[in-house]
């Protein structure tokens, strides 16, 4: 299985994230989201709530984008 392009110039891969702060009331955790392009189709996408709780808006989005990354690599 895999995904097969023609060789039209370069390969270029965008990847976007958003990430909702404490939003669950329960347990205050976080909910993410995540999709990645490859030229303009999509290829992976995820939807997840974190396994623990941040402190603050900067910490939820500097691990969502460290998930995003490691989705990208």
């Amino acid at each position: 299985m895999g995904l097969w392009y023609l060789n039209i110039g370069q390969l270029s891969m965008t990847s976007f994230l958003d990430a909702d702060y404490a939003c669950c009331r329960a347990d205050r955790k976080s909910t993410s989201g995540t999709y990645q392009f490859l030229r303009n189709c999509l290829v992976s996408w995820s939807s997840k709530k974190q396994n623990f709780v941040t402190f603050s808006t900067a910490e939820v989005e500097y691990v969502v984008a460290g998930a995003c990354c490691a989705q990208a690599l």
